[in-house]
């Protein structure tokens, strides 16, 4: 566990991260990155180009991401917070892809605060 919490951090920077799939460690630019879903033990990052499916916790995930560009809107989703298009219902975030990502009823009301204040803001 400490040696791959040492990889995590020396693999983040400012701009992109750095995550193991099956034989290979791929560069993903946080720019890229649409939202990522937790499946059980592991998670797919969904990005412009692809989805990546990478054996880690979402929680593991989180924390190599920066809080001002992503959210966690559910158990099973971080978003970035800049992709998203609208807020449907005031219970969905359209983030495009055809996706619709649940808002958490605990924290409904503090996520849609943030990302309404993002949009706003980047008009």
């Amino acid at each position: 566990i400490a040696y791959k919490k040492a990889y995590e951090a020396q693999h983040t920077s400012n701009h992109y991260l750095l995550v193991k799939t099956n034989k290979a460690i791929e560069k993903i630019a946080f720019d890229n990155i649409i939202c990522i879903e937790a499946l059980h033990n592991y998670i797919a990052i969904h990005t412009i180009q692809k989805k990546i499916i990478v054996y880690q916790s979402l929680k593991n995930i989180e924390q190599s991401l920066p809080q001002t560009t992503f959210l966690k809107v559910h158990k099973s989703f971080i978003i970035a917070i800049h992709k998203v298009q609208r807020i449907v219902d005031n219970a969905k975030l359209d983030i495009g892809l055809n996706m619709l990502i649940p808002i958490s009823r605990n924290i409904k009301t503090e996520a849609i605060a943030t990302i309404k204040k993002h949009l706003t803001t980047h008009l």
